[in-house]
């Protein structure tokens, strides 16, 4: 089933992304929640980041991470804006 709309649509890219938030002044984004509880396991450390890395359907995603949401320093902040994300919180600014 398809919607039928062949309109041309200007994305504005990463300001368009269904999931963003920001820490410490970087934006952090996601396509959809599986590609951001990817990036939760890998900046938690839950599952081994090289293999991570290596494969995956997010793989190359988290190569590209900002280095300022992978300091240890960052982690529970990340983690915790993460988990509001994907609870369904709004998130705004880096105070939240």
């Amino acid at each position: 089933m398809s919607c039928g709309f062949s309109g041309v649509h200007s994305l504005d890219w990463p300001s368009d992304a269904w999931f963003q938030t920001e820490v410490g002044g970087t934006l952090l984004w996601a396509l959809d929640s599986a590609m951001l509880e990817e990036i939760r396991r890998f900046i938690a450390g839950t599952d081994d980041r090289a293999e991570m890395r290596r494969g995956g359907d997010y793989a190359a995603a988290l190569h590209r991470l900002p280095a300022e949401l992978l300091k240890a320093g960052r982690r529970e902040e990340v983690l915790r804006k993460i988990d509001r994300l994907l609870e369904g919180e709004a998130i705004s600014g880096p105070e939240s």
